[in-house]
Parts: structure tokens; C-alpha cells; sequence
């Protein structure tokens, strides 16, 4: 993600999820990758499924706060 290749990013994280089946760190950055790659819908979604597991923290915080920000949660 530093050298923000977030194509390769995403691919590599779908990768680590299947070795760490349920990790919430994993899906988190699959979605922020979709997210610095403009597909917003793609991560609106998986940001909204996941703040439903797990909903503290800051990563849930950003979640929550970018969904606000989208439009998707009031």
C-alpha cells in the first residue's frame, strides 16, 4: 500500500484471506485497497459488512466514518 500499487495490494490481501480465514485486518485493507482505487461502491459494501462484525476500533471507526462521508449510513 505504501507504494500505492493498490491493484496488486487487493490481490495479495484476497490472498492472505484465504490462508487467515475471518481475520478482520485482512478485510479491512481489501477494502481500503478498493477504496484508494476509486471503486467506492465495491468498498461501501464490504466497509458495511464488516463494521457489522466487528464495530470497534479504529479501523471500524474509519469505516463507519467513510460510509457517513459516502452517504451510505445518517
Amino acid at each position: 500500500m505504501n507504494q500505492k500499487q493498490f491493484d496488486s495490494t487487493y490481490e495479495d490481501f484476497k490472498t492472505y484471506e484465504k490462508i487467515l480465514l475471518g481475520n478482520p485486518n485482512i478485510t479491512f485493507y481489501q477494502e481500503l485497497s478498493l477504496e484508494k482505487m476509486n471503486r467506492v461502491s465495491e468498498s461501501a459494501d464490504k466497509y458495511y459488512r464488516n463494521i457489522k462484525v466487528v464495530n470497534q476500533g479504529e479501523k471500524a471507526k474509519y469505516a463507519y466514518e467513510r460510509l457517513v462521508q459516502w452517504g451510505y449510513i445518517k
